[in-house]
């Protein structure tokens, strides 16, 4: 049983990590067949309440979270999503968040908002998924949230199989304590604008 686990995929598998019990454990399911999870290997230290992944076809970086202790870490862990094994440490976010939401087009992922040691936060920052390295600023969201959902428009997993272009436009809705829908332009830096409301 899981809580707040972060999860990313390609095309064929699905991919999640983490636990509110301070888990290291990261768990695959093959998409297009029915199963129970399978054991893929240990993001670098356990974590809690990480909640936001991102990923391109073929790799998923998934952002900062709680260690044990009640640390607040900024250390985002990757793995290559075809292949079983122990996470990789990727580099540090800009800032020491949990609950952060987490999108992605094929080469860029973004982890938005979340809450650090000193309550929430709007803060967005980005990643470039095929190389590693520090997360850098992307922008600001419109509201001080924690754990929105998070989509993209197209299908970042599939874009390099299938020749779809890029996914441009992200949205995040509702969250803690938000029920609005913001977007966010991942191709460019900025700060996110409204999109509407939850019903």
């Amino acid at each position: 049983n899981k809580r707040h686990p972060a999860s990313v995929g390609s095309s064929t598998r699905g991919v999640f990590a983490g636990d509110t019990s301070y888990s290291n454990v990261i768990e695959y399911v093959t998409i297009a067949s029915t199963s129970n999870a399978t054991d893929f290997g240990d993001l670098t230290v356990a974590k809690a309440y990480m909640h936001g992944g991102a990923s391109s076809s073929t790799r998923g970086v998934f952002g900062p979270a709680i260690i044990t202790g009640n640390v607040y870490s900024n250390v985002l862990d990757y793995i290559t999503i075809a292949s079983t094994g122990n996470a990789t440490d990727f580099g540090d976010a800009v800032d020491s968040t949990y609950g952060t939401s987490g999108m992605s087009n094929a080469t860029k992922g973004i982890f938005c908002g979340g809450q650090n040691s000193g309550g929430r936060v709007n803060v967005i920052q980005q990643i470039t998924i095929a190389t590693t390295g520090d997360a850098t600023d992307f922008g600001d969201l419109l509201s001080i949230n924690s754990y929105n959902a998070s989509t993209c428009s197209g299908n970042p997993a599939v874009q390099n199989e299938t020749g779809f272009p890029p996914a441009a436009i992200g949205l995040l809705a509702g969250g803690y304590p938000e029920s609005i829908i913001e977007s966010v332009d991942i191709t460019t830096d900025g700060s996110s604008s409204l999109f509407g409301d939850l019903s």
